[in-house]
């Protein structure tokens, strides 16, 4: 029995050795596959060290080799964003948002107050608002959730208001809707109008039942062709919606030819700021809808664009090519705008100018002796065949697109323009632009503030400053003129108030640029562009003239503005990181990333008041109007709808009925219609209605051929309306 024991004993001694044999192998060879694991690991993460490290120097040399343009791609691209950003934000009706929240806030912060009033009423106000405001904090925080529900909701309600059937906002602004009511018709028709009469496009429901003859328009091709465009990507997006986005399509367009110009003038930092300026400027983003105006910063541009590679250009035959280039623009330009020659006259005046005074310069330093070999310089003939040819190719482009007299009454519309809003003076009908919001005047500290103010103001006047200095040659008269100009305009800064004349404010903006001409002459700096500061200035200066014209014109100014603020932020930075490079001893990547990020701090301000403006824009138009004249427009078919002007073309747009007069075509019919809004005599009001249903304003007229006096005629037709 113990013998078995032993052998019994002994066996499990045996088997445990094996057992502990058999782990110790198989803790060897885990081991050992363990150490080839970990080598395998190490090598594939070297390997992929490696591989990122190849990648980053890959990328590195690529960006290296081709920087030329993927500097500008980047920032024209990042620009664009920015501008789509704060363009499409309303789409969005963010405001609704704010809405809510302050309604629900109110909802329970006057529940607390008529708690706290009642318990304790003898309670001093002021204590009684530190209670109130304590309890409503501690209400906020408990129902944090519950509440944001609540303005989750009450927000949506608010959207679903200024929307329509498929969740689009409405487009923002009255007139847009002109434009869309025509690119419907682009659409279904294929031209501007419902119908074609004797070969010309009418559109049936414009000037009551006469209907309007639709001129050649290009913007509600450029909407009915860019919702084609946007339908191919989403067959389920409407004309509205097409609408919403369409001014950052144009103004994303417009952000190119601005930083080129940009470029241009001080290198692609400068048309970074000149891109981005204009991006965010506020007066632009303000009239940003998918009316005319954000096509009056896309063409200006781009003609200006155009002429200044083509003063540029090396070649004789690149020059033509892009003068003419420039004067297709402006053909096209005249079928966009009909305020299209001002940009004409701005390139105009400034090659006159730049020619004249080459010419006078030669002039001073030929010792006051006129010769014509003065004429035949090679700047004089440059800046001669530059003028020809954009007069030249400007003339036939518009006498194509509109007509040769519209070219020929070009400088005729200055007149006009400086005359725009008087009374009485060629008729004795009322002048409808009197009753025009958008044609309000403002203070010229008003246009100081509305682009950026004092600050901006200032940088954008230096621009000009800057083009004026020989940059190649920084000694004591130059900089003398730089410190001398900046302190001028800061102290005309601080007196802006005082300087409401449109006419005194440009002669003392302009006197600065006088001394930088009179610097170069005397000078004799040969190495100065002319061009480039004259054309700064003229467009900046006339384009502040005309915003005192009109409120509407306070976008015309934003191009230039933003350009010439490029400008010095530019020059800025090729001063700046050069000094910090040099005087430092900094590396040259690390200084000018740190001078950038510098100069792009000022863009916080611009921003948030672009911010701001976006937020708080809504559609005029909400779901009360849209089906009140979605009702109109089933329950009736020859309905002729009279209200005053601003609302007609809602009208025609949704209601799709005949409108008296609207916002693109007022006529006499604003002396007519404004008298049954204001006359207690009922004869008398029915009869204007029945005259202006039957031919609108035309019965005077007709009675013109036999009295020979208008205020007769008109006489007659009131003594006719009170017989009823």
């Amino acid at each position: 029995m113990v013998e078995d024991n032993k052998k019994e004993s002994q066996q499990r001694t045996n088997e445990e050795e094996i057992s502990i044999d058999f782990s110790k192998v198989k803790e060897k060879i885990k081991r050992f596959f363990g150490k080839k694991k970990a080598k395998e690991e190490r090598k594939e993460e070297r390997k992929n060290e490696e591989d990122i490290s190849f990648d980053l120097q890959k990328m590195s040399s690529f960006f290296k080799h081709h920087q030329k343009w993927l500097i500008p791609v980047l920032f024209i691209f990042i620009a664009i964003v920015v501008s789509t950003y704060f363009r499409t934000m309303p789409a969005a009706l963010p405001i609704t948002e704010d809405w809510a929240q302050k309604t629900i806030y109110n909802f329970y912060q006057n529940q607390i107050e008529a708690q706290i009033n009642q318990q304790y009423p003898n309670l001093p106000q002021q204590n009684r608002n530190a209670l109130i405001q304590k309890d409503l904090q501690t209400v906020l925080e408990q129902n944090k959730e519950q509440i944001e529900r609540d303005v989750a909701q009450l927000s949506q309600q608010y959207k679903n208001n200024f929307q329509d059937e498929n969740g689009d906002a409405y487009i923002i602004d009255i007139d847009s809707y002109l434009w869309y009511s025509q690119a419907r018709n682009v659409i279904n028709h294929g031209h501007l109008g419902d119908k074609i009469i004797d070969g010309q496009s009418y559109f049936s429901l414009r000037n009551g039942r006469l209907g309007k003859v639709s001129s050649l328009q290009l913007h509600p091709y450029f909407a009915a062709y860019w919702y084609k465009v946007f339908h191919l990507f989403d067959s389920s997006v409407s004309l509205m919606k097409a609408f919403l986005f369409l001014p950052a399509v144009i103004i994303g367009l417009a952000l190119i030819p601005a930083f080129f110009i940009g470029r241009r003038l001080a290198g692609n930092v400068s048309g970074f700021f000149a891109a981005m300026l204009l991006a965010v400027n506020g007066p632009v983003l303000t009239r940003s809808s998918a009316d005319t105006d954000p096509q009056n910063i896309l063409f200006p541009l781009i003609i200006v664009w155009l002429f200044v590679e083509a003063f540029t250009a090396k070649k004789q035959t690149a020059r033509w090519l892009l003068s003419s280039a420039a004067g297709l623009f402006v053909g096209l330009y005249a079928i966009t705008w009909s305020g299209w020659s001002h940009i004409f006259l701005v390139v105009l005046i400034a090659i006159s100018m730049c020619l004249a005074f080459e010419i006078g310069k030669r002039f001073i330093q030929n010792k006051y002796k006129f010769q014509s070999k003065i004429l035949t310089t090679t700047s004089c003939k440059s800046y001669f065949l530059l003028l020809i040819g954009f007069i030249v190719s400007s003339g036939i482009f518009v006498s194509i697109f509109q007509n040769t007299a519209l070219f020929l009454n070009v400088f005729s519309r200055i007149t006009r323009f400086t005359t725009l809003k008087a009374v009485g003076v060629k008729s004795i009908w009322p002048n409808v632009l009197t009753t025009v919001a958008e044609f309000n005047t403002t203070s010229f500290s008003n246009i100081i503030s509305q682009h950026g103010g004092k600050l901006f103001f200032l940088i954008a006047m230096m621009g000009i400053i800057i083009l004026l200095v020989n940059r190649k040659k920084m000694d004591a008269w130059n900089i003398g003129y730089v410190v001398s100009s900046g302190l001028y305009y800061i102290i005309m800064l601080s007196l802006s108030e005082k300087l409401n004349n449109p006419l005194t404010f440009i002669i003392f903006a302009g006197l600065p640029v006088l001394a930088g001409l009179c610097k170069v002459i005397y000078l004799q700096e040969e190495e100065t562009i002319f061009i480039y500061p004259f054309l700064l200035a003229i467009w900046i200066f006339t384009t502040a003239y005309a915003f005192s014209k009109g409120i509407r014109f306070s976008i015309l100014m934003g191009a230039p503005f933003s350009i010439a603020a490029g400008v010095t932020l530019g020059i800025a930075y090729q001063r700046l990181s050069s000094w910090i490079d040099k005087g430092l001893h900094i590396n040259k990547h690390v200084s000018r990333v740190l001078v950038f990020a510098a100069l792009a701090l000022l863009l916080i301000a611009p921003f948030s008041t672009a911010k701001n403006i976006a937020k708080n824009e809504i559609p005029g138009m909400n779901d009360g109007w849209f089906e009140a004249l979605t009702k109109i427009k089933e329950d009736s078919t020859r309905a002729l709808i009279t209200s005053w002007w601003d609302f007609g073309h809602w009208f025609v747009a949704i209601a799709e009925r005949m409108v008296t007069f609207d916002g693109g075509d007022q006529g006499e019919r604003i002396h007519w219609v404004g008298k049954t809004l204001l006359t207690n005599n009922e004869a008398e009001a029915v009869g204007i209605l029945r005259m202006l249903n039957c031919a609108q304003e035309t019965a005077p007229h007709k009675l013109d051929e036999f009295t020979g006096d208008s205020l007769r005629s008109i006489t007659i037709l009131y003594d006719i309306f009170y017989c009823g």
